[in-house]
């Protein structure tokens, strides 16, 4: 009787310590710094990837600001046109284009450039004048 009492003790031990080794080793897993059942560490893959997850729980690298993050660790621009006329969208193509005898602002907008070089009177083309005609001419 001792010995079986001896027996089962000794085997709730070993299973004890089994169990605790096994959860050490998932609690680790994807860790760099520590080797698992392999004997090998993590080894991140970043190749051909701007961005994204490494394979062993970090990243390749962030995206620039107005960009995402795709799957395939591609980053994508995402164009930003809001309260623009004219300009650039952040991603290399345009908002918009300002009419003639307009310039495009910093902020998006398009300013109207008056032309009055050589005129007296009239329209200055942005909705003004360019003076005022003298008394018994037009």
């Amino acid at each position: 009787m001792k010995a079986n009492l001896l027996l089962m003790m000794l085997l709730c031990a070993c299973s004890s310590a089994v169990e605790q080794a096994w959860t050490a080793d998932a609690e680790v897993v994807g860790r760099a710094d520590v080797t698992v059942d392999s004997g090998s560490p993590c080894v991140p893959s970043c190749e051909g990837m701007e961005c994204g997850d490494d394979g062993c729980g970090g990243e390749c690298g962030p995206c620039s600001d107005g960009h995402v993050c795709l799957a395939d660790g591609s980053c994508l621009c995402l164009p930003d046109c809001s309260g623009k006329e004219c300009g650039g969208d952040g991603c290399g193509e345009e908002c918009g284009f300002c009419p003639a005898q307009h310039v495009c602002l910093d902020d998006g907008s398009c300013l109207c450039i008056a032309e009055c070089v050589g005129k007296e009177c009239g329209d200055d083309g942005c909705g003004g004048g360019c003076g005022m005609c003298n008394p018994g001419y037009s």
